[in-house]
């Protein structure tokens, strides 16, 4: 059993004077072959001893599973509107991996951990990475979504009066 997209190696067992021959798909001779099916495949192979005109036939099925396809949806109140990945710094976005049953979760660097869910609360923008593992099949792969940080500005403020010692020093008098 595989993953699809993964290879495997078939052997015969070798015997010393005879012959391997591989039946379609592979079509080859030889007692090791390395094979990648993207489905669910039985390989045969005839072993001949010409010596004694004698050959026998044996098969063997390799199945082959299909990855999870993993998601991250992003969930925040911040930014432009809601749950578009786009916050303001210093707030919070929450990542879902996708799908959330039978499965293990590892994230990358920055969040760096495990579990489906994680709150993150990045300084600037990021790019996050799931690898999600079937707990079925074993089988893997991996999502990446960003979360865009927005800098608010920076308020300024300035005093304009005419009262006190000097103009705009921001002391005025009582009454004034």
């Amino acid at each position: 059993t595989i993953c699809i997209g993964a290879s495997i190696q078939l052997t015969a067992n070798p015997i010393s004077g005879v012959t391997y021959s591989w039946g379609a798909p592979i079509s080859a001779t030889g007692n090791n072959k390395t094979v990648a099916p993207s489905s669910t495949t039985t390989y045969t192979v005839t072993v001949t001893n010409s010596t004694i005109n004698c050959a026998s036939v044996t098969s063997a099925a390799v199945t082959v599973n299909a990855l999870p396809t993993p998601t991250i949806s992003v969930a925040e109140t911040s930014g432009n509107s809601n749950n578009d990945a786009n916050i303001c710094r210093g707030d919070a976005a929450v990542l879902t991996a996708n799908p959330t049953t039978n499965a293990t979760y590892s994230w990358a660097s920055p969040i760096s951990s495990s579990g489906n869910g994680k709150s993150v609360s990045p300084i600037s923008t990021t790019s996050d990475t799931v690898t999600v593992i079937s707990s079925i099949t074993g089988c893997a792969a991996s999502a990446l979504t960003s979360v865009s940080v927005t800098i608010p500005p920076s308020p300024t403020t300035t005093v304009a009066e005419t009262s006190g010692n000097t103009n705009n020093d921001g002391t005025i008098c009582v009454g004034a």
